[in-house]
């Protein structure tokens, strides 16, 4: 008997767990998450923030359906989240003075990706859509990423089934599609969306996405620890509006983030009196340009590196090539993107030769290259083999984009000419020139992040660091920004800094429709108004196939 009321006592116990809401605090923000797992309410000095005309998850995943929380439970600094095909994600919870952190500690194998929310806010007044902050009144909420794994956005393969879910789009900023940012403008309010990504070789499978206009172009995988979601980590933050630019400050000193200072110790981006613009000074500073690009006549083209620029796609040769023979005739099947031009040379890579040509026409998978210069860029023109296996190369104005491993080697080869060129005692202004083309291994702002933190972290004298294209995590190393990039940290009209712009008037077109039955204990809105939004972009298609590379060549290459 006794055996039996422990029992039932455990059990009463356990159900209240897992029946009972969970509460956090950090500094002025407040965070309720209900016992389904979804946002209860999101209030920062006190003020209501959290929109309610759909219900938003703590966290979400994709495996090509999206997977929601069925139910949640708090155990010491662990939240477990019990998902709707009855697989668990555990997040571990920091509650620091400065923000509320969540990050990833065990999350299915099976998933693609996962999501931070989504979480919407009634906050649209000023919107940072690339930083991570909306203001409104007198207050203002943001999420961070706190690491390279981390990165803004809905995964492309997402997109669409997460709009069809919680039913917003978002609006391009700078050519970036509302999906990819970490704040997205939605009716009335912003989105929050932040997500890791599988991003390895999964089962010996290479991945195949929608990159740079290729509607399928391989992804360079990641390795190790890095190309796991486990370990992706946000940060959530509330503040009074006259304080986020300084609360981020604290923030970063707190986690360990990059946090430029300038010779004094002050924060670099910390408006000064004798500075009010917080800009960096350029007395007695060297400039020094970086570039993710192997150059034409860069001495790696010739060496075996060369098997480390970036594929577009895979072919295989449909004859026997001679070393003189200038048309080439090769099969790609289905995943063909001969027709889309490179901005620089056009250029494929036959075992070690690299092959420039003039032209490509294609016949429903059988191309012909023609005008082509065997062996170019100092390499040997061979033999190769019927049935051959080559590859279509990235290429842009410039030269040739690296891989992820070449990339590395390229932070390391910029901090050793630093090193060699410059006083140590001198600060550095470098200049990070294209790293949207870092986007075209395939791996999206994760390969931004990953080469400017391994530059970063080579630097052996004081470095200021500008850039032309900026993700939510790159911004922290960053002193200044160059082009056109805007929308980061606006509204700060006190400082005027080249980080901070006030965003333009918005018009708040929004496509919404009638959402699914709820059956959580929430008041939620039975119906949705339709607005007309003529002039939004839709979603790129992208590709959601993975391949290995035998199957690859028997269903696309091989007749």
């Amino acid at each position: 008997m006794k055996r039996i009321f422990l029992l039932f006592g455990f059990m009463i116990a356990l159900t209240a767990a897992m029946g009972q809401p969970v509460h956090w605090k950090a500094g002025d923000l407040s965070v309720t998450i209900d016992k389904y797992g979804y946002y209860g309410s999101l209030q920062v000095c006190g003020q209501e923030l959290l929109q309610t005309k759909e219900l938003y998850p703590v966290v979400s995943a994709f495996d090509y359906q999206v997977r929601t929380p069925q139910s949640v439970r708090m155990q010491n600094d662990t939240l477990f989240c019990l998902m709707t095909d009855d697989q668990e994600i555990l997040l571990r919870i920091g509650q620091l003075p400065q923000c509320l952190t969540l990050e990833v500690i065990a999350c299915p194998e099976q998933y693609n990706s996962l999501t931070f929310g989504p979480v919407a806010v009634n906050l649209d007044e000023v919107v940072g859509e690339i930083v991570g902050v909306a203001q409104e009144g007198n207050v203002a909420f943001g999420m961070q990423v706190l690491n390279v794994k981390t990165t803004s956005g809905i995964p492309q393969e997402a997109a669409n089934a997460y709009g069809e879910k919680f039913y917003y789009q978002g609006h391009y900023v700078d050519d970036r599609p509302g999906y990819s940012l970490a704040a997205t403008r939605i009716e009335k309010g912003t989105v929050f969306q932040l997500s890791g990504r599988n991003r390895g070789m999964r089962r010996g499978q290479l991945e195949v996405r929608h990159v740079g206009g290729c509607h399928a172009s391989i992804a360079t995988p990641v390795g190790g620890e890095e190309g796991l979601v486990v370990g992706a980590k946000v940060a959530l933050f509330g503040c009074t509006r006259n304080k986020v630019l300084s609360h981020i400050g604290e923030m970063e000193m707190a986690l360990g983030l990059p946090h430029p200072t300038r010779e004094d110790g002050s924060w670099m981006k910390a408006p000064t009196a004798k500075n009010p613009q917080g800009k960096t000074q350029k007395k007695n500073i060297m400039k020094y340009g970086v570039k993710n690009v192997v150059e034409w006549d860069d001495p790696l083209v010739r060496t075996n590196m060369a098997s480390h620029f970036q594929q577009q796609l895979m072919f295989q040769l449909e004859e026997h090539l001679d070393a003189t023979d200038s048309i080439i005739h090769l099969l790609t099947g289905a995943y063909n993107c001969f027709p889309i031009e490179m901005k620089g040379y056009q250029v494929v890579r036959i075992e070690e030769e690299l092959i420039r040509y003039s032209t490509a026409e294609d016949n429903d998978g059988h191309v012909t290259l023609r005008g082509c210069q065997r062996g170019a860029f100092g390499t040997a023109a061979t033999a190769h083999s019927m049935h051959a296996i080559g590859s279509r190369l990235w290429t842009v104005k410039e030269g040739f984009v690296p891989d992820l491993e070449l990339m590395d080697t390229l932070a390391g080869r910029a901090a050793e000419r630093l090193s060699r060129s410059s006083v140590r005692t001198i600060p550095m202004e470098i200049t990070y020139e294209h790293l949207d083309y870092c986007l075209l291994t395939g791996q999206d702002e994760y390969a931004v992040a990953r080469f400017v933190s391994r530059c970063e972290g080579n630097w052996t004298q004081p470095v200021v660091s500008r850039a032309d294209y900026l993700t939510n995590y790159t911004w922290h190393y960053l002193a200044s920004v160059t082009g056109h990039d805007r929308n980061l940290l606006p509204d700060m009209a006190d400082t005027t800094w080249r980080f901070l712009s006030e965003v333009p008037v918005h018009d708040h077109t929004h496509v919404h429709a009638h959402g699914e039955a709820h059956e959580h204990e929430h008041d939620h809105e039975e119906h949705h108004e339709v607005l007309e939004q003529p002039e939004a972009k839709a979603l790129p298609e992208v590709v959601k196939e993975k391949t290995t590379m035998e199957d690859f060549l028997k269903r696309n290459l091989l007749r």
